[in-house]
């Protein structure tokens, strides 16, 4: 697996480099073109012919990197709705139930799954993929409904998913060992943690 990895970031690497130089002789070479045009051109034309062409060029490059920026604000917008509509469901939904001992019913369940499912294919990283897949996987089977007392593992699998999509948003997450964020609303979680802690050391 390890390896496979590694085969696989040397490969988009060699891909990166590989573009970059592309890129860099597609440019040498329109330069060294505008320069021999530039030569035979009178020299009482050529500092005028100069001055359009580079403030054409300052115009397209500006037009560009604005729209790349408009381009990532849209989708920073849309992710961070995204996981606002998530944690609200949770909260609302999920938790709200489980304190009165409730199921939540199926039906909900799979409506939120099904939109969540799609927007996150489409503007979430790699890596809360991956998170987000191992946990559901994990701990919601299709079509069951969540039920209480799931004990200490899902709550702190929970607090792994949060994490994650803090990570979306630039945080490192420094110092919030296990139980942290879940201290935020679970009275306890600083002492279950604590006893988790000492059970995987004495293993």
């Amino acid at each position: 697996m390890h390896m496979v990895r590694f085969m696989g970031r040397l490969l988009s690497g060699l891909v990166a480099m590989a573009t970059f130089l592309a890129a860099a002789f597609l440019l040498w070479v329109a330069a060294r073109y505008f320069y021999d045009a530039a030569s035979r051109v009178p020299k009482e034309l050529g500092a005028p012919m100069i001055l359009v062409a580079g403030g054409v060029l300052g115009a397209v490059v500006t037009y560009f990197l604005q729209q790349q920026s408009a381009a990532a604000q849209r989708i920073r917008d849309e992710r961070a709705q995204l996981y606002s509509d998530f944690m609200r469901f949770f909260f609302d939904e999920v938790f709200a139930r489980v304190r009165k001992d409730e199921a939540v019913p199926p039906d909900t369940l799979i409506t939120f799954f099904d939109n969540f499912t799609q927007r996150t294919i489409v503007l979430s990283s790699s890596r809360f993929i991956r998170d987000w897949s191992g946990f559901r996987l994990r701990f919601l089977s299709p079509g069951a409904s969540i039920v209480p007392n799931y004990g200490d593992e899902v709550m702190f699998a929970f607090e792994k998913i949060l994490l994650s999509i803090r990570r979306e948003f630039g945080h490192r997450n420094w110092r919030l060992r296990e139980g942290v964020v879940l201290g935020l609303w679970v009275n306890d979680a600083a002492a279950i943690a604590a006893k988790r802690a000492s059970a995987r050391r004495t293993r």
